[in-house]
């Protein structure tokens, strides 16, 4: 069809208006068939009058000389200083979005803080606060004759015990320790990919609505969130050739220890 002009641009912007008159003026007596074939004839037969009364003459307009190479210099110089200019200034963007997530991350959880007076889920009643308890009021006997001690994952009443087995502190802990996870996934992410990737991962981990809810409760998937987070980033300064490799090494059998001891069946 091109040896008598080019008609995909008319066809493109005439269509739709075609189509939509023939419907008013024709349906529903001409059926599907006899309202698109009529469409189609009408819109190709303007799209080919378009290019011959005023596509073709208006390309002509069209600029033909190529850009010289002192332009194409000049061009990329702009583009490198460009770049040059934002990896400069890449740190600053860096701390400024780091500070905003950690602000929006922090208002997030003060929304979803529960109130005081609220009734705890049934794994804190049953399982972390009582065995937190049992732990502090006799450890020994808790550790080397309760089953409950072994029943459950240690680091859920471990952690519970660490703040007194109190509701609020547990969970005012747990707020705060996602603040570190936000931390932490900036720089596993900054050091992976850059900025963007940081932006980007922490900006999921902050507004992934299904998060939130149980962050800021005596439960233990911040602990085991922050133990992954923290091995993940420490096995990526490793892989990444930190000063310290072996303080590298020891945080990620740190962060693996507390993702075994608060939740081991996500393990296996």
């Amino acid at each position: 069809v091109g040896r008598w002009g080019d008609p995909s641009y008319g066809i493109y912007l005439i269509a739709f208006p075609v189509q939509q008159a023939v419907i008013q003026l024709f349906w529903p007596a001409l059926g599907f068939g006899g309202t698109l074939a009529l469409a189609l004839a009408i819109t190709v037969a303007l799209a080919y009058l378009s290019w011959h009364g005023l596509e073709k003459f208006a390309l002509r307009l069209k600029p033909r000389r190529q850009p010289n190479a002192a332009w194409g210099r000049a061009l990329k110089d702009r583009a490198t200083t460009a770049v040059a200019a934002l990896k400069r200034g890449a740190p600053l963007l860096g701390w400024l979005w780091l500070c905003w997530i950690l602000v929006a991350a922090l208002n997030k959880l003060l929304r979803h803080l529960p109130d005081p007076a609220a009734p705890l889920n049934s794994d804190a009643t049953w399982t972390y606060l009582p065995n937190a308890r049992k732990l502090l009021q006799q450890p020994w006997a808790f550790l080397s004759t309760d089953p409950a001690s072994y029943h459950v994952a240690p680091g859920g009443y471990l952690w519970a015990a660490a703040w007194g087995a109190d509701p609020i502190s547990i969970q005012w802990a747990n707020a705060l320790l996602f603040l570190g996870c936000v931390g932490l996934m900036w720089r596993s992410a900054r050091r992976l990919g850059g900025l963007l990737a940081g932006v980007v991962a922490t900006a999921l981990l902050v507004y992934l609505p299904h998060m939130m809810v149980y962050v800021p409760q005596v439960l233990t998937e911040t602990p085991y969130l922050f133990g992954l987070l923290l091995g993940t980033t420490a096995a990526i300064e490793y892989a990444l050739g930190h000063p310290r490799p072996r303080l590298m090494l020891a945080l990620a059998a740190m962060g693996l220890a507390i993702t075994l001891l608060v939740r081991p069946v996500l393990q296996l």
